[in-house]
């Protein structure tokens, strides 16, 4: 009887504490002090924290992305997407709310297995199943009715890994291929570089690099300036700012200051993060602290052609252990499960970036560009990653370091896409 007591009591307490804590961050501004040490737990409190402040943001998009698509109100209607990484986590839930969605024009899903016709089919089915089962759960005049329809023809499945220059050169053809084969002058509306990985054994890619820095920085970026080298990327419409690219980063990227690392002789030489004794995270930061300090360089450098945004999606159910022995990737995969939110919600502020329209400047600072979001929330990315020098000498090192790949691609493009510069 006495632990029933206890129980109860606790259970309460928990309750009225879950209730004064969402109380209190709805009602307050966000605040990042500098006496708050940056670390991953105090990151993920804040993630916490932004999700209650922008429940009711993300409720309103969920409810948009279940228009039909011929529904003007329907954001993806008539968008051209590509998203990368979609096999699980974030990646799987974007694409399943974009598959309820009707699927846009055209949803291009390129992803490493996806050459085997097996996999592709498994894949599909599953996408097919979790949109179907989002839209009988959520919508209830159509559950009634029992016909579910999902976009499942507009899906494209292409072949490519971040990790292999070559295999990036090879999507970038397929991606154009598709798109010419279509009436009309298609072209990619919308970017989603989502795939990144924590390298849990210090791999190497194809090409030589550390893995994490080769797929979730140089391949991403490759990816990014190969579609706009080969013109694929729809004209730039100022009114409501498409072309656009998201960049999936990380508050991690916090915990990193510096581009080049020590004992490096050169950028983007391998280097050991001491992956066998718990650098993975710190290998996994570094990279991002990469992708966001690219961002906001890209932004000024393509300013006129198309929109970025770079934003750290928060805790998220995935499958970033996958590499992590067994047990350990079960594991690390079940508690994510049950204490993480699922793709599906944790795609909406994903969602939010690429589909809606938001303020080209800073609330806080309106000499700067809007560019990074923590979840659904503004936020200024860190301080090192916005200095000017940092993404000039970004800029210059990953494409000196493409061009000794045999990968020359220009360094200074700031042309707006118009017209007449189409093939």
């Amino acid at each position: 009887m006495k632990l029933y007591v206890v129980i109860v009591v606790l259970g309460v307490v928990l309750a009225v504490s879950y209730l004064v804590f969402e109380a209190w961050v709805t009602a307050n501004p966000p605040t990042y002090s500098d006496n708050v040490p940056t670390t991953t737990f105090t990151l993920m409190l804040q993630g916490f924290a932004v999700r209650e402040r922008t429940k009711s943001r993300m409720l309103g998009i969920e409810q948009d992305f279940f228009r039909g698509l011929n529904d003007e109100a329907n954001p993806a209607k008539s968008k051209n997407v590509i998203l990368t990484g979609s096999t699980s986590g974030l990646g799987f839930g974007a694409a399943t709310r974009l598959l309820a969605a009707g699927g846009g024009r055209l949803l291009f899903l390129p992803c490493r297995k996806c050459g085997d016709r097996a996999f592709v089919d498994k894949l599909k089915k599953r996408l097919s199943k979790a949109a179907k089962n989002l839209i009988l759960k959520k919508v209830p005049e159509v559950a009634a009715t029992g016909n579910v329809d999902v976009g499942v023809e507009r899906l494209v499945f292409l072949e490519m890994d971040l990790g292999d220059l070559s295999s990036i050169d090879a999507g970038v053809l397929a991606i154009k291929s598709k798109l010419q084969s279509l009436p009309g002058e298609e072209r990619i509306d919308i970017l989603i570089n989502n795939a990144g990985l924590v390298n849990i054994y210090g791999a190497k890619t194809v090409d030589g690099f550390e893995k994490a820095f080769g797929v979730n920085y140089l391949g991403t970026a490759y990816f990014t300036e190969k579609l706009n080298d080969s013109h694929l990327f729809s004209v730039y419409d100022p009114i409501h700012e498409f072309p656009r690219v998201v960049m999936v980063s990380s508050e991690e990227h916090r915990l990193q200051k510096t581009i080049t690392l020590p004992g490096q002789s050169s950028f983007g030489e391998f280097f050991d993060f001491g992956l066998l004794t718990g650098g993975q995270m710190e290998g996994y930061a570094y990279s991002k602290f990469l992708l966001t300090s690219y961002s906001h360089e890209l932004s000024k450098r393509w300013e006129g052609k198309l929109r970025v945004f770079d934003i750290c999606p928060g805790p998220v159910a995935s499958d970033i252990a996958a590499d992590a022995p067994w047990p350990i990737n079960k594991l690390v995969s079940k508690w994510m499960k049950y204490t993480f939110v699922s793709g599906e919600d944790a795609a909406l502020p994903l969602l939010n970036l690429a589909f809606y329209k938001h303020p080209k400047h800073r609330s806080d600072d309106g000499s700067k560009p809007l560019i990074h979001f923590h979840m659904g929330e503004e936020r200024p990315a860190s301080r090192e990653s916005q200095i000017s020098s940092t993404g000039n000498d970004l800029w210059r090192l990953t494409h000196e370091l493409l061009a000794k790949h045999n990968r020359p691609i220009p360094s200074d493009d700031r042309r707006g896409r118009t017209k007449s510069n189409i093939e």
